[in-house]
């Protein structure tokens, strides 16, 4: 039995990689973009203690800056080996949402539960919302900060059902590997009480008192984490400011979690056909939940495991719930990621529960899968473009001096895929070659395509980067804010205007 358990695994780990190539496999050489320069340029300048201060923007992410570390080692400013890594690290998670799956089934006694967990770690891996936290190098903290707190959650349950003190350290070892990696898993802890609130239901309480030790120490990491902050950031929340990261009383953060609860199965909006099938494939797994009664039926076995799941997406979600996410490009996609495991598992449950003849069950799962396989592949494709205009740019910035020329226009992003939001500097001199100046470079304007209409192609964001001395020369106003500003060699050209030019 346990041989062919194995066997099963190693299976589903090896079509999961072939799998994930076959989605990425345009993405896997894709230039930096955006913060890759200055994480990577910072490393290449000073070393990976730079990260442990201030100097980091208010992060403190030892681990996931340390994996990106060894990356530089290894291939220096060839950024197919930092892809493959992130493709390795998403492989990984998937397969712990299988076997997370399996080990919940298990704890639910339900029988039959292989089918559904190979669902739930395929639809994780296939996730639409999955693009930028895998093909972006910078949101590597994600990836490997969910796969800390994937085996944190395996290795906890595992001590509630076999009472070992061993497993429970386990439990809190990748609580502090997931910690050092991103401040979103904060939560861990109440995620741990969750499950075990639901393994006292389940009658299996002898061994409570182990996980409230655990639980105890968790929140003891999670004080000593928090003063460490302190003294090495000086404060105690993240890189976006305490105001940021607390507001979530503010009205707008139930926006803010229906964008969220969208957006984790369903593909940007502008996707409009991709994202129709998705939704109308939903609109009939709640039809069939309706009609079925099965919210009359939320406190019984059949559908504990869909609610404890879906209450653990909810408490994954607190950490970002005061931060949008896009929901007609790919912005911010990567908050979705830790969540999304709890979401595919709430899914598959349901799916199990409320289609009952097995044919059809099987049916929707794979269409289901087909349809998030094309989203993804769609979707990443956005990071393919913004990796060539990143290279493009940052060369052809590199040819210019700071200190007498000016970025009339950066893109920002294309279609959600950040190009050069920040780096700017990092990138026309660490990774190009030019000589690095104290002067950093003055950029007049972002700007990214429009998502909803699309009017602005490639080339228009690729052939409008300009750079002019002084501002003297054409007697242009620097100090207001346009929507577009573009030079076609003669004279500025300004909001509705551009349009007309390329």
């Amino acid at each position: 039995m346990k041989k062919s358990l194995a066997l099963s695994n190693i299976i589903f780990l090896a079509a999961v990689c072939v799998l994930s190539l076959i989605i990425y496999t345009n993405t896997v050489g894709s230039w930096f973009t955006s913060d890759d320069y200055v994480i990577v340029g910072q490393l290449a300048e000073k070393g990976y203690f730079y990260s442990w201060n201030e100097a980091s923007g208010g992060f403190l992410r030892p681990m996931a800056v340390f994996s990106i570390m060894l990356d530089y080692q290894l291939w220096g400013f060839e950024p197919t080996g930092y892809h493959a890594f992130n493709l390795l690290l998403n492989v990984l998670c998937a397969f712990g949402v299988y076997i997370l799956t399996g080990e919940l089934f298990r704890v639910f006694r339900h029988h039959s539960g292989r089918n559904t967990a190979l669902f739930a770690g395929f639809l994780f891996l296939l996730l639409p919302s999955h693009a930028e936290p895998v093909v972006w190098i910078s949101a590597r903290a994600d990836l490997l900060a969910t796969f800390f707190a994937i085996l944190s959650i395996i290795f906890f349950l595992r001590m509630l059902e076999s009472g070992s003190g061993l497993r429970g350290a386990f439990s809190l070892l990748f609580f502090v590997l997931s910690l050092a990696t991103k401040e979103s898993v904060v939560i861990l802890p109440l995620i741990w009480l969750i499950l075990a609130a639901v393994y006292k239901k389940t009658k299996i309480v002898r061994f409570s008192r182990q996980g409230a030790i655990v639980i105890s120490a968790g929140i003891a990491v999670l004080t000593g984490y928090f003063i460490i902050r302190k003294i090495l950031l000086g404060s105690f929340i993240g890189g976006l400011g305490s105001d940021t990261h607390t507001d979530i009383l503010n009205p707008g953060v139930l926006i803010n979690l229906a964008r969220y609860c969208v957006r984790v199965f369903i593909p940007p909006l502008n996707e409009i056909c991709l994202a129709t099938i998705t939704f109308s494939l939903f609109a009939v797994l709640a039809v069939i939940v309706f009609r079925k009664k099965l919210y009359r039926k939320s406190i019984s076995k059949k559908l504990r495991l869909s609610l404890v799941s879906l209450s653990c997406f909810f408490a994954a979600l607190l950490p970002v719930l005061s931060m949008k996410i896009g929901v007609f490009d790919t912005q911010s996609e990567r908050y979705l990621y830790l969540p999304g495991v709890f979401a595919c598992i709430a899914i598959a449950s349901l799916i199990r529960e409320a289609i009952i003849d097995d044919r059809s069950r099987k049916i929707f799962m794979i269409l289901l899968l087909i349809v998030s396989a094309v989203g993804l592949h769609t979707v990443s494709r956005r990071w393919n473009a913004a990796g060539e205009i990143s290279q493009l740019i940052s060369g052809q910035v590199a040819q210019f001096d700071p200190a007498s020329s000016v970025i009339v226009n950066l893109p920002d992003h294309y279609r959600g895929a950040y190009i050069l939001r920040n780096g700017i500097d990092m990138a026309s001199t660490v990774f190009q070659g030019s000589i690095r100046t104290e002067k950093p470079w003055t950029v007049l304007h972002y700007h990214g395509i429009n998502s909803l209409s699309d009017r602005y192609s490639v080339e228009f964001v690729r052939d409008s980067v300009y750079l002019i001395l002084t501002d003297s020369v054409y007697g242009f106003s620097w100090d207001q804010e346009y929507e577009y500003l573009f030079f076609d060699g003669e004279r500025m050209v300004t909001g509705t205007e551009a349009n007309g030019i390329n």
